[in-house]
């Protein structure tokens, strides 16, 4: 009986065309042992040939998503560009949406869709409203006094620098009028 003959450039093949495969695992599928096709993999030089196909592969993996990216943007910013330019007409069209809206009904429902309008501008164009800048400049405040704090080795016991926001502030004023309210009624 005639023993079958190995294809080896069929198993170089799919040794270096990918990290898919282990020399040990086509040993297996080819029923060879794993000396000999170490010992080919080492004459042909199979390995320095996979890394060189798997960096070609990487190389082209990138490129694509280097294009995709590239692509993303250029349609993020026609996008923007689109909402920008119609909101401009919608602002350069005011004045004769006014004269043609001149009912103080009509004026208000204008009013609200130009608040609108704002607030889908400032989303698109990644703008904080008033309210997120203001939060965000006392939380950056509240930073930098708490690093001030860990720089001189204060520890939490100490009130000077403290920031208090807004509504913690309100708060404060509201039980501290409460608070008189009840002295005044029991002083009564």
């Amino acid at each position: 009986m005639k023993q079958k003959e190995t294809n080896w450039e069929e198993i170089k093949g799919l040794y270096v065309a990918s990290d898919r495969y282990t020399l040990a695992e086509l040993a297996k599928k080819f029923q060879v042992s794993l000396a000999s096709i170490k010992r080919h993999s080492s004459q042909g030089k199979w390995g320095k040939e996979r890394q060189a196909n798997i960096q070609k592969a990487s190389a082209q993996i990138e490129k694509v998503q280097a294009e995709i990216t590239k692509t993303e943007l250029i349609e993020e910013f026609t996008y923007r560009e689109k909402i920008n330019e119609i909101a401009n007409r919608l602002l350069n069209n005011i004045s004769a949406a006014t004269d043609m809206y001149g009912k103080p009904a009509n004026i208000a429902a204008l009013t609200i869709a130009l608040k609108d309008l704002v607030a889908i501008l400032r989303d698109v164009n990644a703008q904080p409203n008033l309210t997120m800048q203001r939060n965000y400049e006392l939380a950056q405040r509240k930073i930098d006094i708490d690093e001030k704090r860990a720089n001189r080795g204060l520890d939490d016991t100490d009130e000077s620098g403290v920031v208090m926001l807004p509504e913690v502030q309100r708060e404060n004023e509201f039980h501290a009028m409460k608070s008189a309210e009840a002295d005044e009624i029991a002083a009564r």
